[in-house]
């Protein structure tokens, strides 16, 4: 059963899940399962042992016993969203992300230091802005991730270092409550930027200029593209979807 859910198939075995059902027993993630739930919303989850009389399924998502498993009560993707609590949790994810930590922990660590070395060399004035830009635009998406996992959110983590974009939000698989959980953090992150950018910077730095051009540049994204996405599932409307590219996309 772990296993066929771990390749996101809809074809499981009846028994197999009905003992989960009944037992709990189960060793698989939050995120496959819900990866799972999206998948098969739609579909029939038949019985594929193809023994005689083994033909039960799971139809319009009402449990049908199987094998003498007793009739359940509340509809499939409730019984398997609750056991999403009692499953181990998925430490691939969290090994994933520790990687982009590092990495822009790094890139501050690197603007920082233009910073310092540009009062020295004017010329390093340039990359320092564009770094610093780059640890905003990093921020913003960190808010966007801590709000998506706070939430419960079904995401596809990027893995390439190479990748801006830390996610991918999946809109058909969340809530709207989950969209906006995702997407107010990102907000907050781009207002902590600007606010350093305005009124932390030294005026006389030789980044300063650039460093602030660049923030309000990718605020006026925030403002132009996200904001009225939230706004428009706040109001009601279908999550629209945010594909984003990520570079070695698995």
């Amino acid at each position: 059963f772990a296993a066929n859910i771990a390749l996101n198939r809809t074809d499981l075995r009846a028994e197999d899940l009905c003992q989960v059902l009944r037992t709990g027993e189960i060793a698989i993630s939050n995120h496959h399962l819900r990866a799972f739930l999206h998948k098969s919303a739609d579909h029939r989850l038949a019985d594929t042992t193809g023994a005689a009389g083994n033909n039960a399924c799971f139809a319009g998502q009402s449990l049908i016993p199987v094998h003498g498993c007793s009739p359940l009560r509340s509809n499939l993707r409730g019984q398997l969203i609750r056991l999403a609590g009692k499953m181990q949790p998925d430490r691939s994810p969290k090994v994933v992300m520790s990687r982009f930590v590092a990495r822009d922990a790094l890139l501050l660590l690197l603007a920082l230091s233009l910073w310092i070395l540009t009062g020295t060399f004017p010329v390093l004035a340039v990359p320092a802005a564009i770094i610093s830009g780059l640890v905003a635009f990093e921020l913003h998406e960190w808010g966007h991730w801590l709000g998506a996992k706070n939430a419960n959110a079904v995401i596809t983590p990027a893995h390439s270092l190479l990748s801006p974009f830390l996610f991918n939000f999946d809109s058909k698989a969340n809530s709207r409550r989950q969209f906006l959980a995702m997407s107010w953090p990102g907000f907050v992150a781009t207002a902590v930027f600007l606010s350093i950018f305005q009124w932390w910077l030294p005026e006389s730095h030789p980044a300063t200029s650039l460093t602030r051009q660049i923030g309000w540049g990718l605020a006026a994204v925030t403002v132009i593209v996200e904001i009225p996405l939230a706004l428009w599932t706040l109001a009601g409307g279908r999550i629209p979807p945010v594909p984003v590219f990520l570079p070695g996309k698995r």
